[in-house]
């Protein structure tokens, strides 16, 4: 008996560092109105679901130490990719809205979508002088992706 036990537990051990290391991310996620997104889903680079986000727009996930990449998806925003450094923890995400616009050439669109990602850090300081955010840099990599049109 006794060596049955002794037995699962090297097994859970050696699966445990076998799959690598977990750390624990939190964060919030809110609009470029700074109003917090309830229900923004959270995926890996893989698509794997890591959660939501609650009614405040807050979320705790746990993810595998070799993932670092954090994409998150919400109905009538863009798709947000962010890169997790190293000792990131925290993050704190401003999701921009996804705007139609007609009759305006995919360089022009680019144009203006890259006007209000620039504005980000700005909101993003302004968030945490209204208390939204606890930290005035985020500790992730956020690059503009260019729009794919067909």
């Amino acid at each position: 008996m006794k060596i049955n036990i002794v037995i699962t537990m090297v097994l859970f051990l050696f699966s445990f560092f076998i799959n690598g290391q977990t750390r624990s991310v939190n964060g919030k996620v809110i609009s470029e109105d700074l109003e917090p997104l309830a229900g923004v889903q959270i995926r890996n680079s893989d698509n794997e679901l890591l959660g939501e986000t609650d009614f405040d727009g807050q979320f705790k996930i746990i993810i595998s130490g070799k993932n670092d990449t954090l994409c998150l998806d919400f109905i009538g925003m863009e798709f947000t990719e962010i890169k997790l450094k190293e000792d990131c923890n925290n993050v704190e995400i401003i999701m921009m809205y996804y705007v139609i616009y007609d009759f305006i050439s995919s360089k022009k669109i680019d144009r203006l979508r890259k006007k209000r990602y620039k504005k980000l850090n700005e909101k993003h300081l302004f968030a945490t002088d209204k208390g939204i955010f606890q930290y005035k840099h985020s500790c992730y990599i956020r690059n503009f992706k260019q729009l794919q049109l067909d």
